[in-house]
Formats: C-alpha cells, sequence, structure tokens
C-alpha cells in the first residue's frame, strides 16, 4: 500500500502548508513527522474500506487524511492529560502550545471531511458519525482518567468506547463515503481490532514501567488488575495498599523478576489467549463478508496480523 501512504502523507503536508502559518506549521509539521514515522495505519483502512466497498477517485485520500488528523489529535491530547510519552515532540514543548496545536488538527480533519466527497448528502453522514464516534471515545478517555474501571467487564466498556470507536472511525468513514450506508458487521470486526490494539498496547506499557505511567499512576488496565490481584493472592507485597503492583515494581525492580512471575501466575498466557481470541473473531467477522482471497490476505497482512506478546 506504498501509494496510498504517499498519497495520504501528501494530503496532510497540503492541508498542513495551506491552513496553518508560523510556530503552528512548524509544530505541526515536526508531530506530523513523528506520527509518519509509526505509519498511517488508520488512514490506510480509511481507503481500504472505500475500496473495497466499490468506491472510485482520489478524493478518499482527503477523508483518510482527516481521519490521521483526528486521531493525531487524540493521542495528543491522551499524553498531555496522562502526562505520558516524555519523547513525544508535543510533550517537550509548553502544554499551552501542544494544545493549541491538537486542537487545530482536530478542526483540520473536519475541514478535510468535507471535502472528501462530491455527494454532500454522503459527506453528512459520514461527518454526523465521525463526530458521534469522536464524541463516544471521549466519553471512554473520561472513563480511563477517572479510573472508573473495577473489573475485567469495566475495562471491556472502557476500551470500547475510548479506543475501539476509533478503530470503528477509520473504517466506517470509507464504508459510508463508499456505499452511504452503516455496516455493522464492520463496526463488529473493527471493535474486535480496537480491543486487542488497546489490551497488547496495555500489557506493553505494563512491561516498560520505566517509560509508561500508567503503574505509578494507578491505572487499573486489565493486566493491571490481573496483576495486583496475583500479587495479593500470592501475598508478594510487604504491606496492604491502593496500588500494590507499584509497591512490588519499588521493590523489585529488575525485569527478569518480573517477566518470572509474569510466568509463574499465567498473566502473560492468559492475555495472549485474549488476543488470539479478538484475532479469530475479527477474521470471523470479516470472513462473513465473503471477500475475495486476496483481499483477505491484505486485511491480514495490513491490520490485523496475530500479535505475540514480547516480554
Amino acid at each position: 500500500m506504498e501509494v496510498e501512504l504517499v498519497r495520504i502523507k501528501e494530503e496532510l503536508l497540503a492541508l498542513i502548508d495551506e491552513y496553518f502559518q508560523d510556530s503552528l506549521r512548524e509544530y505541526a509539521r515536526t508531530f506530523l513527522d513523528d506520527k509518519l514515522e509509526e505509519g498511517t495505519h488508520f488512514g490506510l483502512l480509511t481507503v481500504f474500506h472505500y475500496r473495497m466497498f466499490g468506491g472510485e477517485g482520489e478524493l478518499i485520500y482527503k477523508a483518510a487524511a482527516a481521519i490521521e488528523l483526528f486521531v493525531l489529535s487524540c493521542d495528543m491530547f491522551d499524553d498531555i492529560q496522562d502526562q505520558d510519552a516524555p519523547s513525544k515532540p508535543w510533550m517537550q514543548i509548553p502544554q499551552p502550545l501542544a494544545i493549541n496545536v491538537a486542537l487545530g488538527f482536530m478542526v483540520l480533519g473536519h475541514q478535510c471531511i468535507g471535502n472528501s466527497s462530491l455527494d454532500h448528502e454522503r459527506i453528512r453522514i459520514v461527518t454526523d458519525q465521525v463526530d458521534r464516534l469522536l464524541l463516544k471515545s471521549i466519553n471512554g478517555q473520561m472513563m480511563d482518567l477517572q479510573n472508573d474501571v473495577a473489573d475485567s467487564d469495566g475495562y471491556t466498556n472502557m476500551i470500547t468506547m475510548k479506543s475501539a470507536s476509533i478503530l470503528v472511525m477509520a473504517c466506517m468513514a470509507g464504508v459510508l463515503l463508499a456505499t452511504g450506508a452503516w455496516n455493522e458487521t464492520v463496526a463488529n470486526y473493527a471493535t474486535e481490532m480496537g480491543l486487542g490494539a488497546q489490551l497488547y498496547n496495555d500489557y506493553r506499557n505494563m512491561l516498560r514501567w520505566h517509560e509508561s505511567s500508567d503503574i505509578i499512576s494507578g491505572r487499573r488496565t486489565l493486566p493491571i488488575l490481573l496483576m495486583s490481584e496475583e500479587l495479593e493472592k500470592a501475598q508478594l507485597v510487604s504491606s496492604e495498599g491502593s496500588n500494590p503492583l507499584a509497591l512490588y515494581l519499588s521493590e523489585h525492580e529488575n525485569t527478569e523478576e518480573i517477566v518470572a512471575l509474569l510466568d509463574q501466575t499465567g498473566v502473560g498466557k492468559y492475555i495472549q489467549v485474549l488476543l488470539k481470541l479478538n484475532y479469530y473473531q475479527c477474521l470471523e467477522y470479516f470472513d462473513s463478508l465473503s471477500p475475495t482471497p486476496l483481499l483477505r490476505q491484505q486485511f491480514i497482512d495490513s491490520f490485523v496480523q496475530q500479535t505475540e506478546l514480547v516480554y
């Protein structure tokens, strides 16, 4: 999908140059460069689904650029709110400036959506659904910030709102621009993609406690909840507290000890099982659309390759 990557990048750079000025433009380009190093996964999902459902023409790249701008804006706000990811360029400038750039990306995304089709009714439908899904994600983010998660069901509900809705937005933007109609099957497998991706990231963040603030800030991700429960069961913390995993890490900073604990408790294996379930459920929904073998393989290779946990 090299051609698609190039076209989305061109759209993004053209938008920044057209609508942003001076320091806003400079910061935006720096942040976009950082984003592009990770790839344009979300925008590619938009293009993929547009073509998959019969869409034609070049305007879809504007929609893909808009989706990338929404995602980058959300990522920036998330990092600022969590005081996480210190290596990110937007975390290395005064927060008011970073917030202003994030707001600019969000507004610019809406500007771009308005130019993504010649069919004004489809633009209206896409805009309505994008706004609905972004608001759903913001509601999920509020739950996350307030640390309302108490168990696995609460965790699943939170990341369905916060994270999976963004994947649904990326896929459905392409579907809606191609057909004008919501597709529940696409929404279902996009949700599974989002659940799996967030679970994997939360597991990784738990292991990278020196870089991530998840444990120290007392966040209740599923991996942290499971590990805390196992620590309490095995009485491996020296005293009771509201953050047993942080307490354990303060006394056992050797990474190899943590990996050994993961193996002993079975938490790593359990998370791997959940990830496999997400993977197979996602493909089951996708296969129900009867894709061609080539399209199915492209979907797997580009978007849902099975993730193996790495300690």
